[in-house]
């Protein structure tokens, strides 16, 4: 998982892919996004767009759903944090979108 300090790595591969890539066609991997940390670009840009909540309470119900369905879920949450004060500053407050 990448984060806020951890920069870009030379190689790296996202949770999905690392699982189906282990699993192979043996197992069905059925995936729903859940909701959106920032709408478009990138979170380590220096301007981020908070994602809409009502998109994400839509897609975090379909995310039950597919949750409900399937034998085992791997379930990966992430906290949004906004620096307070000047940046480079490591005093934040952490939301989780979707549950705002």
């Amino acid at each position: 998982m990448l984060g806020g300090y951890s920069g870009r790595p030379k190689f790296y591969t996202s949770l999905l892919e690392g699982i189906r890539s282990k699993v192979g066609d043996r197992v069905q991997v059925p995936y729903c996004e859940g909701c959106k940390i920032t709408v478009g670009g990138s979170w380590n840009q220096d301007l981020v767009t908070p994602s809409y909540p009502e998109d994400d309470r839509k897609q975090m119900q379909e995310a039950v759903k597919v949750a409900q369905q399937a034998d085992v879920v791997v379930l990966a949450m992430a906290a949004m944090s906004r620096p307070r004060g000047r940046r480079g500053r490591s005093s934040t407050w952490a939301t989780a979108p979707g549950w705002n």
